[in-house]
């Protein structure tokens, strides 16, 4: 059963991770979209470079969609072309699923709002590639990962995508990072 974990992300005064989690019997499982989310956007940025800090050379496998690149030599969208009502969205979403990267960082505030829920789920739906994917939210509260689980959107344990990607001999430096960064929240 797949249920949601809430945690304060540590040292940050108002920035919160959200997990989903596979709860089975003696067994909890992390899967690969997470929300981070924040009221004050410049903490929330803050929070999400300084867990990759360090990794730069890694930078060239993150994909990200928003109004503005957070990692300089990622690769990046504007969120703006992500419209349902445009003849090029699923050619977008299709690159989006060719895309091999380790992480996938969406900018979840910067969609036009009449779509912005179909365009995340739609985004979502790439959760069973060997990535993890991370929505940011400039918000007091979760607005991604609950509706996500509501419609039951596919995801893969964590694990696994480290696994999976460690096996085929693919860079899962950024991946592990987010991981231990993930428990090491919950731990604390």
């Amino acid at each position: 059963m797949l249920l949601m974990k809430c945690q304060k992300v540590h040292e940050q005064k108002s920035v919160y991770q959200l997990t989903m989690r596979d709860v089975s019997f003696f067994s909890v499982i992390e899967q690969n979209i997470i929300e981070i989310y924040s009221s004050n956007n410049i903490e929330l940025t803050k929070t999400i470079k300084n867990q990759l800090f360090g990794l730069s050379a890694s930078y060239s496998e993150i994909y990200e969609i928003g109004r503005k690149q957070l990692f300089k030599g990622s690769k990046f969208s504007d969120s703006s072309m992500f419209n349902p009502s445009s003849t090029k969205y699923y050619l977008l979403l299709n690159e989006l699923l060719e895309q091999d990267v380790q992480l996938l960082i969406v900018q979840s505030d910067t969609f036009l709002k009449n779509h912005e829920q179909q365009v995340l789920s739609d985004i979502a739906a790439t959760g069973t590639k060997l990535r993890m994917i991370i929505f940011l939210t400039h918000s007091d509260r979760p607005k991604i990962l609950p509706v996500l689980n509501f419609v039951q959107i596919n995801s893969l344990p964590i694990v696994d995508v480290l696994n999976y990607r460690n096996s085929f001999e693919q860079n899962y430096e950024l991946l592990d990072r987010m991981y231990q960064s993930l428990i090491f929240n919950y731990m604390i």
